[in-house]
């Protein structure tokens, strides 16, 4: 089954197991390991080295070894000191597969899922059910991939991550056509599978745009939805909102991040590859890419199409969400060419229902990204 394999994750126990009792007792033979199980026909072989925790050679650090055929790579994070352990194999191997079928690539996938491991060992610290020397460990928590990971070559530290699939946008005209408020129209989003929100508020001033955002964040945080502010760093910073989201035309990235701190989400609009390539320079965690389609939603917006934005896709290493006359009947079409996920107004917040509008435009996007991965894996192969 190796070679139908993307990734395969033994332990150091097993990867001795496996290659007839081979000791893999240090980081170098965590290495040699890995190259010998790559030639079993796996593209990727991740050897996790926790079983190595307390010799000389972890050194109070986890150590994982991944190794892709040509190149080594060296993940660490500092040991999290608990018995809640029992699980960590078969949640790592999940979490990777999660990443790899939304379409992350195999190393990013990897990154994730160490980051999501040794955050639920942290929190799993707090918790006292369970009984013998392997105790379980807490899923209760919300992820947070960048906490307490290190990467010795090769692997960047993550950007802030953000779940761009569907990303509803508010626009108060719609919800005043609608008859509902922001707060309730966010609300509906939200249960209909919003992964992130953007606020634009253009005439509310800066008093009862943070009201607002206070307003909003109290609906989305219980359910780990961040929420984005469109333009206004101070609305966002006297918020506590996720982020901002900016226009060529706005602060710079850099500034941005300096008054943000290193935490917040930040997005920049682009329409252009030179663009793109400078945000992601800047420091941006993502691009809002368009407009895809002529819109009546911004009437100003420069409709560059959906090959310009596969253009910016292949440009850059960060998320990329495209927007702009985003509808259902063409929301897979930037996923195809490279879009990590479909921002859309109107398509939502002038929905007769805007739950079952996320609801049906989320699936689209799932398809669409699980269909984008076939062929790449098959055309690679």
């Amino acid at each position: 089954l190796f070679p139908l394999a993307t990734i395969i994750t033994p332990n150091t126990t097993e990867a001795s197991a496996l290659l007839g009792g081979r000791p893999v007792i240090d980081i170098q033979d965590m290495e040699e390991a890995a190259v010998s199980l790559h030639a079993f026909g796996s593209r990727y072989v991740l050897v996790k080295g926790g079983h190595l925790v307390g010799s000389s050679s972890a050194k109070g650090t986890a150590v994982d070894v991944l190794y892709d055929g040509q190149e080594m790579f060296h993940l660490s994070a500092d040991v999290v000191d608990t018995k809640h352990t029992h699980g960590t194999g078969c949640t790592l191997a999940s979490s990777i597969a999660a990443h790899l079928a939304r379409g992350y690539v195999p190393k990013e996938a990897v990154t994730n899922g160490k980051a999501y491991i040794t955050s639920l060992l942290e929190v799993s610290k707090t918790i006292s059910h369970g009984t013998g020397v392997q105790k379980p460990m807490s899923h209760e928590m919300l992820i947070q991939p960048k906490q307490g990971l290190s990467f010795a070559t090769g692997l960047s530290p993550s950007r802030n991550l953000c779940d761009l699939r569907c990303y509803g946008v508010t626009d108060p005209l719609c919800n005043e056509k609608c008859g509902r408020t922001m707060v309730e129209a966010v609300r509906l989003a939200v249960a209909g599978g919003a992964t992130i929100i953007q606020l634009r508020e253009k005439d509310l001033d800066a008093r009862k745009f943070v009201e607002l955002a206070r307003e909003v964040l109290a609906v989305t945080r219980p359910h780990g939805i961040p929420v984005l502010i469109n333009d206004r760093v101070d609305v966002a910073i006297a918020s506590d909102a996720d982020g901002v989201h900016v226009g060529q035309s706005d602060i710079n990235v850099s500034d941005v991040r300096a008054m943000l701190g290193p935490q917040k989400i930040i997005g920049v609009s682009v329409g252009s590859v030179d663009e793109a390539i400078h945000a992601e320079r800047d420091g941006a965690d993502y691009l809002g890419a368009g407009g895809a389609y002529p819109t009546g939603t911004k009437v100003d917006a420069n409709c560059i199409g959906v090959s310009m934005i596969g253009s910016i896709c292949r440009a850059v290493d960060i998320p990329v969400v495209a927007i702009g006359g985003i509808k259902l009947e063409n929301a897979a079409e930037s996923i195809a060419v490279g879009a990590d996920g479909v921002a859309v107004v109107s398509g939502i917040f002038a929905a007769d229902d805007p739950e079952s509008a996320c609801r049906d435009f989320l699936k689209i996007v799932d398809e669409a990204l699980i269909s984008r991965v076939t062929e790449d894996r098959n055309s690679s192969s």
